[in-house]
């Protein structure tokens, strides 16, 4: 309360109260800071600031003309840096133009700008050469002047936008750019709020419409399970099940067969580069025999026989040996078999598959089970966007409504204003 009192000076106890929409606090502002200015005689104030202003910019103008015609007597380079400088004070007076009828945030709004730019300005003129080089700028009976002229120019102009803005903040008028600040803050969070209120909302209804779909779609699902064809479809199904198992045993019974003799297949592999058969062998045991329908294998076999048994230091002894034992297993048919059993196992398979593939069924309980899986993820999706939409909500809630109560509570302290703001449902917001 110190703060605000010192800012404010004296102020009546006596504290009015407002219940004012977002969408008129604005308006309410511009009347209290009106009051303001008359009862602080800020407009009176402004007429004397605008009129200092216009008569020190009349001078500095006037005395700008003639140092520009000072300054053929310096270098070229002299004249450049000094005619930058000119300019740039050109361009900082162009900055003190005044609507015709006195308007008193227009004039807040320049003083401002202004004040932004004469610290650049100044800064300039500090960093040039001639900071401290100015005598060609001066009058005979001032050579002696110690401060450079454009900079004192500019420091009496600026003490009368000082002096300007030492009046608005002992009125207290400063408190109302946080004010309006914050008037705008929250009409962009309640604008926030709403929309992402409207899109809760949407999700919901999405999200009840995608429940009962998936319901209705598991509710198709159950039906079709009641059907006599549906317990005949999954004996299929197991058969196939079976049938796959058996068939990855075989092609594991020839792929370690395989293994057993790779090496003996190696040194085959050696001897005979370009043996694409013994590639495929040496590469996938299971396709090169599911290929392999004449058994170009078995004489192969036989030739690495005779091979190792005429030159045993081909290989290791455990090589050989492993390898004679398997052998004794293709004479005994061991590879025929496995290949039978591939043949035999792949033509069950398809003929279950061409079965299932001509059963209008099983389109329909595959198009069931998809169709629950949709809307089941369909489900998830939503509920985790309506999540977030919800965490959203809560955060910009909670900076809203502190915003609000700074606002409430500095009117209160500034202004003796009890202020209760309301925050209607916007129109686009679905009910």
């Amino acid at each position: 309360m110190g703060i605000f009192s010192k800012i404010f000076g004296k102020k009546s106890t006596f504290t009015t109260y407002h219940n004012l929409e977002i969408s008129q606090l604005d308006s309410w502002l511009d009347t209290q800071s009106q009051e303001l200015i008359t009862k602080s005689k800020l407009d009176k104030e402004l007429v004397h600031h605008i009129h200092n202003l216009q008569v020190k910019r009349s001078e500095l103008e006037k005395n700008i003309q003639e140092w520009e015609l000072a300054l053929p007597a310096l270098s070229h380079d002299q004249q450049e840096e000094n005619r930058a400088l000119l300019l740039q004070v050109k361009k900082l007076l162009s900055l003190l133009n005044f609507p015709e009828s006195p308007n008193f945030k227009k004039a807040v709004e320049i003083n401002v700008v202004f004040r932004k730019y004469f610290d650049m300005t100044i800064k300039k003129i500090e960093e040039s050469r001639f900071a401290h080089d100015f005598s060609f700028l001066l009058k005979t009976d001032s050579k002696s002047e110690m401060l450079h002229p454009l900079t004192k120019n500019l420091m009496e102009l600026d003490s009368i936008r000082s002096y300007f803005d030492q009046k608005i903040s002992q009125s207290g008028y400063r408190n109302f750019d946080t004010l309006y600040r914050k008037s705008l803050l929250l009409r962009e969070s309640h604008h926030k709020l709403n929309q992402l209120k409207h899109h809760l909302q949407e999700k919901k209804e999405r999200l009840k419409f995608t429940l009962e779909k998936k319901e209705e779609k598991i509710q198709e699902l159950s039906n079709l399970k009641q059907d006599q064809g549906y317990d005949s479809l999954q004996e299929i199904y197991a058969q196939r099940e079976r049938l796959s198992e058996r068939m990855e045993e075989n092609n594991d019974h020839v792929f370690l067969f395989f293994s057993k003799i790779k090496p003996a297949l190696q040194f085959y592999k050696h001897q005979h580069p370009n043996s694409w058969l013994i590639d495929l062998y040496l590469e996938d045991p299971a396709m090169a025999l599911s290929h392999d329908e004449n058994l170009e294998i078995l004489p192969i076999l036989q030739q690495l026989e005779e091979q190792l048994t005429q030159d045993s230091a081909s290989l290791s002894p455990e090589d050989i040996n492993i390898f004679l034992g398997h052998l004794n297993k293709v004479r005994e048919g061991c590879i025929q078999v496995l290949q039978s059993d591939f043949y035999g196992l792949k033509n069950e398979l398809n003929q279950i598959d061409l079965s299932l593939k001509s059963r209008y069924f099983i389109f329909k309980i595959q198009e069931a089970h998809y169709r629950v899986d949709h809307f089941t993820t369909q489900v998830e999706k939503i509920n985790e966007e309506i999540a977030q939409l919800e965490d959203e909500i809560s955060e910009l809630q909670d900076f809203h409504t502190k915003e609000q109560q700074f606002f409430q509570n500095t009117a209160k302290i500034s202004l003796n204003k009890e202020i209760t703001l309301t925050f209607p449902i916007e129109e686009t917001v679905v009910k």
